[in-house]
């Protein structure tokens, strides 16, 4: 079932707070049928923490979609903190632009 952003934020930000034990299994079911931008619309309505926190549970290539719908500042705080384990598997290559943007500093 399709959830507003607003819902989708609570849904998932409630999953999140579940023991670990029963995470997982809200979170598939609460990001099954949700379009990549509207999580990362979700995302960001959390901390950059529960940010990071969703983003591990992603697969490769809903995370990929996902960080091209999200800031420079919020992409580059996702992949500084996520496991190194984590971003293996990943083709970054789609959102290097992004990275260099973000890295890029700020003309006066």
């Amino acid at each position: 079932m399709k959830l507003g952003i607003q819902n989708l934020y609570e849904c998932l930000c409630a999953a999140l707070r579940r023991p670990l034990s029963q995470c997982g299994a809200a979170l598939v079911s609460t990001l099954k049928d949700q379009k990549s931008e509207d999580i990362a619309a979700a995302l960001r309505l959390m901390t950059d923490d529960e940010a990071s926190l969703l983003f591990n549970w992603l697969e490769d290539d809903r995370a990929i979609e996902v960080l091209g719908y999200l800031t420079p500042e919020t992409t580059e705080y996702i992949l500084r903190h996520a496991p190194c384990g984590r971003l293996a598997n990943l083709d970054l290559s789609t959102i290097l632009p992004i990275l260099e943007e973000a890295a890029r500093p700020v003309e006066d």
